[in-house]
């Protein structure tokens, strides 16, 4: 017959300790790493902050957006332009769909041969805006039509595009304002780049 071999009793418990101990450890690890797992996707990251190339034009864009029609008169742009103390004007047509924009500049280049006053002012540095709309008032070409005057071929955004493609658009045509066309037909809002500044800033924080 063999020799039994027996283990002391206090052998037998130190080993049953050890393994409950194990378990417990494997167990309060396994929690913790769900819990800093939950924490990390919950915390932003520079991974997932919003930028300049994730925030859309719809953020920022003014969707309230004074227009004009072709056949409106210049008299009448340039007082909508005096009363909303703004320097440009979409141009929309009987669909609201884009189809050019009036702006102070367009009507200076034809005011300039009807006044002096006005070539000189447009040399003064600094001149605002505003000053310069109430004296193209005062010119013989009030009368004319929005279309004659106006520039035809509208540089236009949709509200998907992202705040980093609109601003490259506004440098590479060098204008201000950008209107926003839904399918890039129909107008449902203006960007400028007071509000490409604004997201930068809000974004940068």
């Amino acid at each position: 017959m063999g020799k039994q071999v027996r283990y002391p009793a206090a052998r037998t418990l130190n080993l049953t300790v050890q393994a409950t101990r194990h378990a417990a450890c494997n167990e309060v690890r396994h929690h913790a790493s769900i819990s800093l797992s939950d924490e990390i996707r919950n915390t932003p990251t520079p991974m997932n902050k919003p930028t300049i190339h994730t925030k859309h034009v719809r953020d920022y864009m003014t969707r309230h957006v004074v227009a004009v029609n072709p056949g409106d008169s210049v008299s009448e742009a340039l007082g909508l332009m005096v009363e909303n103390r703004v320097s440009a004007l979409p141009v929309v047509d009987g669909h609201e769909r884009c189809v050019g924009v009036i702006s102070s500049t367009d009507l200076l280049q034809l005011a300039l041969q009807f006044s002096g006053e006005l070539a000189a002012l447009t040399t003064t540095e600094g001149i605002a805006h505003e000053l310069l709309i109430e004296k193209l008032e005062h010119t013989g070409f009030s009368d004319q039509v929005v279309s004659e005057v106006m520039t035809h071929i509208a540089v236009t955004v949709q509200p998907e595009t992202t705040i980093a493609a609109a601003a490259a658009v506004m440098v590479r045509n060098r204008v201000h304002r950008l209107p926003v066309a839904e399918g890039g037909k129909r107008l449902v809002g203006l960007v400028s780049s007071l509000d490409i500044v604004r997201a930068v800033a809000e974004l940068a924080d």
